[in-house]
């Protein structure tokens, strides 16, 4: 069966030049309202994921280039619209990038958990581990660690998250652990641990 996803990586559309059509919202990029219509056209089309691409960068040379191709500059923070568009839609999967090199895997285990219970199962998480220096220079950095190191740190830090996310058995807190308690302490596991790419 095929899958159709929605890439979303500007919201005036693909083509770098496209913000500059007469019928293209200017302000698309920063407009929930806009993001609405176009994930639940997708949905009306049948598309299974809509996807949003993301950097977190900050473009700081070169402006005069980026001012007429505003790719991922003022844009909205993925799991932010994406937990918005949940609202606006009933079907289509909902995804985003967070990159491994500039977060923290429990802060990421909670965003998307949650976007997943918003969403009512619909959450996808495009693992990334950035690819240009912008990124790395906007949390400080002059560079960005080499490729061997981003990749073992993203191999440790999708681990850790994906036992966050089964930290608790399913059935662990629900109403049948009243009246005493509103979870089952035998559900929820201690397997917490922090990865060294991490620290």
């Amino acid at each position: 069966m095929m899958r159709l996803a929605l890439l979303v990586d500007q919201a005036t559309g693909n083509h770098p030049a496209s913000w500059l059509h007469p019928e293209t919202n200017a302000a698309g990029s920063t407009d929930i309202a806009h993001y609405c219509a176009l994930a639940q056209l997708a949905e009306r089309g049948k598309f299974d994921l809509f996807f949003v691409a993301d950097t977190p960068a900050a473009r700081t040379e070169n402006l005069h280039a980026w001012s007429r191709f505003p790719m991922y500059m003022n844009a909205l923070e993925p799991v932010t619209l994406l937990t918005a568009l949940a609202g606006a839609t009933s079907r289509i999967g909902l995804g985003g990038t967070v990159s491994t090199s500039f977060s923290e895997p429990y802060n990421v285990a909670r965003q998307f958990a949650s976007l997943d219970h918003v969403s009512a199962g619909r959450a996808a998480w495009n693992v990334v581990t950035s690819a240009n220096d912008y990124a790395a220079r906007n949390f400080g950095h002059t560079a960005l660690p080499p490729h061997g190191l981003r990749y073992e740190r993203a191999g440790e830090f999708v681990d850790v998250v994906c036992k966050l996310w089964n930290t608790w058995d399913d059935d662990a807190s629900s109403a049948t652990a009243r009246p005493a308690a509103i979870s089952s302490p035998s559900g929820c596991m201690s397997s917490i641990t922090r990865a060294s790419s991490s620290e």
